[in-house]
């Protein structure tokens, strides 16, 4: 089984199909909080949206171009992370996340994202990481810039949120300026 321990009390986990039920319940839970900013939050109505979309993850990590991992926390399931698909030209990806809303202000994000930068430029040898977010999003925008990301700018109106376009602010990391 596919695990990587981050420390601890942190430990990432490869979804399977039966982790379908445990995702949404966590997603409804914070449905209001992750709404305001994730545009696939409100399109996710049952355990039966993960159960369509996790083979498709499980495909991603088969390919070899990155992988979306259950974050459980001191044993309990409290978000994703993952690489959006690896763009082996370039050698580089984004580390996309979400946590839900009990489990913030604890430094498990934070964590989580140092292990994937690591794993990132060490273990697949990438040389550019991003992270997008909102501009609202202050909680997740504070990751990457406490991790060295530089801000590079901003993407006008490439998300839609409720019918609406909206900016993602863009981060990124390069392999020269990361420091272990």
């Amino acid at each position: 089984m596919f695990s990587i321990i981050v420390n601890e009390e942190i430990e990432l986990r490869l979804l399977q199909p039966k982790n379908a039920k445990e995702i949404f319940q966590l997603v409804n839970q914070s449905r209001l909080y992750l709404g305001r900013f994730l545009p696939w939050v409100n399109s996710v109505t049952s355990p039966e949206d993960y159960k369509e979309i996790i083979p498709s993850w499980l495909q991603q990590f088969a390919e070899n171009k990155g992988f979306q991992s259950g974050i459980y926390y001191q044993g309990a399931f409290a978000g994703m992370i993952g690489f959006h698909p690896i763009d082996w030209n370039t050698r580089m990806t984004a580390i996309g996340y979400w946590l839900a809303e009990e489990h913030q202000g604890k430094g498990i994000m934070t964590r989580c994202c140092k292990k994937m930068i690591e794993m990132g430029f060490q273990d697949y040898e990438l040389n550019r990481l991003e992270i997008r977010c909102d501009p609202a999003n202050e909680k997740s925008r504070a990751i990457p810039e406490r991790l060295g990301f530089i801000q590079e700018g901003v993407l006008r109106e490439v998300a839609i949120q409720n019918e609406e376009h909206h900016d993602l602010v863009v981060y990124g990391l390069l392999k020269s300026e990361y420091k272990t």
